[in-house]
């Protein structure tokens, strides 16, 4: 079955759970060399694109670009509506384009850049980027080599991400498959089994001070015993301005590490797990002096949410989740990871929840007056760990570091008195006590609450 024809009947088999997202546009076919037969560099330059989804998407205000420029795509006709209908193609021309090419299927939508060229004229081995109209980068093109003349390149899976090895030289005789699928002598693959879309899924760690020149990033965990997809999910910050995350196969029980910067990531995370995916897009903001994420799907169900507040400015250092099965928005699931490396991306987190019949830190009493009483958070680690005992609001602001890495392993009670590392007194309200404690590698994790009462 030809490459092109394996995609298409996945294509249709997963079009209903894509739905009309604008993650569902792809860029399917590249001509970035014509010869003159097809126009020559004036005029025979073209992008092919795919919609994915059932539903009709609106291009209005979409931009193409190059490594120079980016050009706003438009219909052929002015006074046209750029739409793109359901499991159809879509074709920007070169607005010089004369008749060197034949397109004999109605269907297949005409477009063009407002200005005189696409991008500033392709260059034969030129990226390409796809954008929305809020700047969103939908989708990209990383030829594997330059171009032939008169020789097109074809994406070989429709739903794979971009990468220089899903794309290939047409082998057509006319040089292009424009607005069709392959030639039937394409090399026949066989045709692997279409992914489900993946079901549960949550924010596990993210780092949002990282160190000098390294890139932050939002690592998501599948709960799911089989592989799936990520189609038109989104992730937002506080301000609610929805970022989309690229089309993501997340294996089962498997990690995907959203970051800003592929590249920058690896170098400052060379020992990422064997198989670890790292999807680069444009993050949310990560504020340092704290922020809230949520994670939606395509149809805009919220899936996991989480907030943090302005802890230890510790650069390079995560903040992780301590319980899968607690709800992610309550601070005191999150701790500061307590890796050797600083984090954990792709792997299990560091902090560990203890799980024997007596807790490892508690208070000594549910609630407190300030200047009338105070709290006793009694702990027990080993003799041979060093302890972090931090004191956070219920937003997750660090209020009061009682120890730092203290060599003070074994049975102790630390004095709070309701103020802050500035001495003022906090606000009533739920206080949370933090505990790290690291021995021989192996890292601990607890946390008890009290109230900080009115006088």
């Amino acid at each position: 079955m030809p490459t092109r024809t394996v995609c298409m009947a996945a294509i249709v088999s997963l079009s209903v759970a894509v739905g009309a997202v604008a993650q569902s546009i792809r860029i399917t076919e590249v001509m970035a060399n014509p010869n003159i037969a097809q126009g020559g560099q004036r005029g025979g330059e073209f992008v092919e694109l795919f919609n994915l989804s059932e539903d009709p998407v609106d291009l209005t205000g979409w931009k193409i670009a190059d490594r120079d420029t980016a050009d706003e795509i438009v219909a052929w006709r002015e006074g046209d509506i750029a739409e793109l209908p359901g499991l159809s193609f879509a074709v920007i021309f070169d607005p010089d384009m004369t008749d060197g090419y034949v397109v004999d299927d109605e269907t297949v939508v005409w477009l063009r850049p407002r200005n005189s060229a696409i991008g500033n004229g392709l260059a034969v081995r030129d990226t390409l980027s796809l954008l929305d109209a809020s700047g969103a980068v939908i989708d990209t093109y990383s030829p594997p080599a330059a171009a032939r003349s008169g020789v097109s390149f074809e994406r070989k899976d429709f739903i794979a991400e971009d990468s220089e090895t899903n794309w290939r030289l047409t082998r057509d005789p006319l040089g292009t498959t424009l607005g069709r699928l392959s030639n039937p002598e394409d090399d026949p693959v066989e045709e692997p089994p279409t992914p489900r879309i993946v079901g549960l899924v949550v924010i596990s760690e993210l780092l949002y001070r990282p160190e000098p020149d390294a890139p932050e990033w939002v690592e998501l965990r599948s709960m799911s015993d089989v592989d799936g997809m990520l189609v038109g999910w989104t992730l937002s910050d506080s301000l609610g301005r929805p970022v989309i995350i690229p089309t993501t196969l997340l294996p089962a029980n498997g990690y995907a590490v959203l970051a800003g910067n592929g590249a920058d990531f690896r170098h400052a995370h060379p020992s990422l797990p064997a198989g670890g995916t790292v999807i680069e897009m444009p993050l949310p903001s990560l504020n340092d002096g704290g922020d809230s994420l949520t994670l939606k799907t395509a149809g805009g169900t919220v899936v996991d949410e989480m907030s943090y507040g302005a802890l230890r400015p510790d650069d390079g250092r995560s903040l992780e989740r301590r319980d899968v099965d607690e709800d992610s928005d309550r601070m005191d699931n999150w701790l500061l990871s307590v890796d050797v490396s600083g984090s954990t991306p792709g792997e299990a987190n560091s902090v560990i929840h203890a799980t024997g019949s007596e807790p490892l830190i508690q208070a000594s009493a549910e609630s407190f007056v300030i200047d009338a009483g105070q709290v006793e958070f009694r702990y027990e680690a080993p003799l041979t760990a060093r302890v972090t005992l931090l004191v956070l609001s219920d937003k997750g602001a660090l209020v009061r570091t009682l120890l730092d890495d203290a060599p003070n392993g074994g049975r102790h009670a630390v004095v709070w008195d309701g103020h802050d590392d500035d001495g003022e007194a906090v606000d009533p309200g739920i206080h949370i006590a933090q505990l790290l404690a690291v021995t021989d590698g192996r890292p601990l994790a607890a946390s008890a609450a009290v109230v900080v009462e009115d006088e």
